[in-house]
């Protein structure tokens, strides 16, 4: 019976040693498994990582740049903006000084100015308006053309048909407009 009991215990074993065996392995399939899954994912980590490496970098380089370009335009916005407090400060030290002196541009002196001008229209255009008075009112129309074909339409003279009111009326248009130019 010792011989039987020893080959059941060693059958016993065997089963034994087949099913931790089996049970290894599984177990080690199991394991390369999550071995090769947690691989995988260290690798998409780091592959992930390294993308926004580069993108933290290329955001470095690029705020940089705008940084030394910011600075640029900082500096030509204060060179511009002195420049500008520059030509206020001009302009205010030749507004004291036009306010300061004698000579003041006012509305009556701008008046005085417009009635000088306009006495020496009249004294230049008086021979003219003479001359019109002396026309013959009863002279059919005429109308006279500058060279260039521009038209000027002056009527000097009157059918029989117009009153003298009319003749009176007209002589003063073209008075205006002789003036007006």
């Amino acid at each position: 019976m010792t011989k039987e009991k020893h080959l059941l215990y060693v059958q016993t074993v065997k089963k034994v040693r087949e099913a931790v065996n089996i049970k290894l392995e599984e177990l080690r399939v199991d394991m390369a498994k999550e071995v090769a899954v947690i691989s995988h994912d260290f690798s998409t980590l780091h592959t992930k990582v390294d993308i926004i490496a580069v993108a933290v970098t290329n955001v470095m380089k690029w705020y940089q740049s705008l940084i030394l370009k910011v600075d640029k335009i900082e500096e030509l916005d204060t060179k511009s903006f002195s420049k500008i407090e520059d030509s206020f400060i001009n302009l205010n030290d030749l507004v004291s000084k036009i306010s300061s002196s004698s000579s003041l541009i006012t509305p009556n002196s701008l008046s005085q100015k417009f009635a000088a001008l306009e006495s020496i229209l009249k004294a230049e255009l008086d021979p003219l308006a003479n001359l019109l008075n002396l026309m013959s009112t009863t002279a059919p129309p005429i109308q006279t053309r500058v060279q260039g074909g521009e038209g000027i339409g002056v009527s000097i003279g009157v059918s029989s048909k117009v009153s003298m009111g009319e003749v009176d009326l007209r002589k003063e248009m073209t008075m205006q407009r002789l003036l007006e130019r």
